[in-house]
């Protein structure tokens, strides 16, 4: 049953990653626009044409490549715990004794659950936060597009 820790691990530190890059680019940005700042209303507009933005790319195709992987990896053990409780039920059925088919059947549910507590921790741990920056994202581009200088 290691598989959801593994899960919530891997997701906190792509999200560390993603932080980390997003905070850099704001930081380069508000650098190199701190002189125009007389000039400009929101320094933050410049990181959508900036070369920080190729950077923001790399790291949200790397995110959603990571999502992608893990969302693959938490269904097929699902599929898995599905078809060894499946498997179990039929045999329970030629012979309604055997502890060994009980015993499948409940290692089943276990595969199957821990399946479903790794998609739950790659939501917490990576989807929501991931989806929270690109929110922030969105709204500081908006904002500085929409207010007047």
């Amino acid at each position: 049953m290691t598989y959801p820790p593994a899960v919530a691990v891997v997701s906190l530190a792509v999200t560390l990653v993603l932080c980390v890059r997003e905070a850099r680019a704001e930081s380069k940005v508000r650098k190199a626009w701190d002189g125009a700042r007389a000039y400009l209303y929101l320094p933050e507009a410049g990181i959508a044409v900036g070369p920080e933005s190729r950077h923001l790319r790399e790291s949200d195709a790397m995110a959603v490549g990571v999502m992608i992987v893990i969302y693959v990896y938490c269904f097929l053990v699902m599929i898995l715990g599905l078809v060894v409780r499946n498997a179990a039920s039929r045999r329970q059925l030629q012979d309604p004794a055997d502890q060994g088919a009980t015993a499948l059947a409940q290692s089943g549910s276990a595969i199957t659950l821990a399946g479903c507590l790794a998609s739950w921790f790659e939501y917490c741990c990576l989807v929501f936060p991931y989806m929270m920056i690109r929110l922030r994202r969105f709204v500081k581009a908006n904002w500085a597009v929409a207010l007047p200088a």
